[in-house]
């Protein structure tokens, strides 16, 4: 996948953070933009008695409500909407499902959940998006100048996903004026004296072998946006290692692959991104393949 964006999807749920991303995008671009709205026929409380015709109609109105709001943020920036789209059935398959008809090549979601009147727990949709969608996403959170990103800061573990997404949010970031700083973690597991020299040894040589392979990296991200990043290679664990680069004080967009980032894959596949995604302040691009 490359860094061009021709047409994205935004997931409205009300967000506008998440509008506002799209929307920016989509001018930045040039790219198609469309909106989705999914929705369940399930009510909350003593709503749920009622006739599936009425829960039916509750809902597509709460629908057409939600998407209106985000198409007129989205119109007020100077964007265009070129569809809007409604979806009945589980959020995140539904929204998955269109990204992949429409061959979309970024799908945005706000943080807080597409279930009715807020139903869901904070960021469970978004992480099912994230898991399932065959294309990069940006988890939009609402909060104080979230966007657009001071700094890039994209977590590097050599994957394809990995650089993939790092690649993208470079371009990202280059449209907004950002820098862009790659990390990668290296976690060295040998214990004792005798495994503390050679395992000291090993670390330096893979030390040297990831700065190595980053400085690829970087260079072909510069090649593709014009923009050479920053490097840093550093030894602990790969989540922590992502947020403390993240710093404070700045509008940050953070980039990871969902396959985990821990040093000869040893981490759980997803559990990276998803701690990463869950304790950022600001946007995070994911991208892995489901």
């Amino acid at each position: 996948m490359g860094t061009e964006l021709n047409r994205i999807l935004l997931a409205a749920d009300g967000s506008g953070v998440a509008s506002r991303v799209a929307a920016d995008l989509a001018r930045w671009t040039g790219a198609e933009l469309h909106v989705v709205r999914a929705w369940s026929a399930d009510l909350p409380g003593a709503y749920a008695l009622t006739m599936p015709s009425v829960r039916a109609r509750w809902h597509e109105q709460k629908a057409g409500e939600t998407i209106s709001e985000d198409v007129e943020r989205i119109e007020e920036t100077g964007a265009t909407v070129a569809a809007a789209h409604y979806a009945r059935g589980d959020a995140a398959t539904e929204v998955c499902a269109l990204a992949a008809e429409l061959d979309a090549d970024l799908v945005v979601v706000g943080s807080r959940g597409l279930g009715p009147v807020g139903r869901l727990t904070d960021g469970s949709v978004s992480e099912r998006v994230v898991r399932l969608a065959a294309c990069p996403v940006l988890v939009a959170r609402d909060g104080e100048a979230p966007w657009p990103p001071a700094r890039v800061v994209a977590g590097v573990d050599f994957s394809e996903d990995s650089v993939t997404a790092a690649r993208l949010a470079a371009a990202i970031g280059g449209l907004a004026g950002a820098e862009t700083l790659l990390v990668n973690a290296q976690s060295p597991s040998e214990t004792g004296h005798k495994a503390r020299v050679s395992g000291a040894r090993r670390v330096d040589r893979e030390m040297l072998d990831a700065r190595e392979m980053l400085g690829r990296v970087a260079s072909g991200i510069e090649a593709d946006v014009g923009m050479r990043p920053g490097t840093r290679v550093v030894v602990g664990d790969a989540a922590g290692a992502i947020r403390a680069a993240e710093g404070a004080g700045q509008p940050v967009l953070t980039a990871v692959g969902s396959r985990g980032l821990g040093a000869l894959a040893r981490v759980t596949a997803g559990s990276v991104s998803t701690s990463v995604l869950r304790a950022a302040r600001g946007p995070v691009l994911v991208y892995g393949r489901p």
